[in-house]
């Protein structure tokens, strides 16, 4: 999912859905997060980037440096820390996940 930036740093919290298709009828499973969200702070904003362009380097994309998301940059990355997690189960109820 794809957010403007501007309308994340408006939000501190998140919520995160996951459906996992594919599988035989029957066998796919959805999962909830609901989370605290915001832009990666300066202190981590160095580590950051490495992290995520481990992700594009698997993909043959080129990767992203601190200079990437800072100053006048068109990116910024954002962190998301679950405060609770749910699976979809019977009767389409959330069953925490601990």
């Amino acid at each position: 999912m794809l957010v403007h930036r501007r309308v994340l740093l408006a939000l501190v919290a998140a919520a995160l859905a996951r459906l996992r298709a594919g599988l035989q009828n029957g066998a796919g499973d959805v999962g909830y997060v609901e989370a605290v969200a915001g832009e990666v702070d300066a202190a981590d904003r160095a580590d950051a980037p490495a992290v995520y362009s481990g992700r594009l380097l698997a993909r043959g994309i080129e990767t992203w440096g601190e200079t990437d998301v800072t100053g006048p940059a068109a990116h910024r990355l954002y962190r998301a820390r679950a405060s609770r997690v749910y699976l979809l189960g019977d009767g389409n109820r959330g069953v925490p996940v601990t």
